[in-house]
């Protein structure tokens, strides 16, 4: 009779190793499923503008810039150099598409040339970069 139990025992115990292994299965499952992603579109601080530059060019994505203020604003890419070269402006409600890559720092300003918005993009893609009026705060 005991060696009736052993095998009993044997397959009880692979049917919870099976169900154990299974339920962390699922459980990384989920948690890659449901973990929060990385920024694609990292917004700087403005006084920052003098500490970033464009690294390399390697990762293609697209930003589309719309103007959300009352105002027409300027767009320019940060060099190599982190100087601004100016790529375009716009006017209130309008937006467009700019092919950049990932490390490549764009700030848009208003008329006055004072930063509204300075982002470094962080993932390939088209991501959206609504520049608001104040709504970043100016620290320049």
């Amino acid at each position: 009779m005991h060696s009736m139990l052993r095998p009993r025992w044997l397959i009880g115990a692979a049917l919870a190793a099976g169900a154990a292994l299974a339920a962390y299965a699922a459980r990384r499952a989920w948690g890659r499923a449901h973990a929060r992603p990385i920024d694609a579109v990292t917004r700087l601080p403005c006084s920052s503008e003098r500490d970033v530059r464009s690294r390399e060019s390697t990762v293609e994505l697209s930003l589309v810039f719309v103007n959300d203020t009352s105002t027409r604003i300027s767009i320019y890419w940060i060099d190599f150099a982190g100087a601004r070269v100016f790529y375009n402006s716009l006017d209130p409600g309008a937006s467009y598409t700019q092919r950049t890559y990932v490390t490549h720092p764009w700030i848009a300003v208003d008329p006055a040339g004072h930063c509204l918005a300075l982002i470094l993009p962080m993932a390939a893609g088209t991501h959206r970069v609504v520049v608001e009026g104040d709504a970043y705060p100016r620290d320049n």
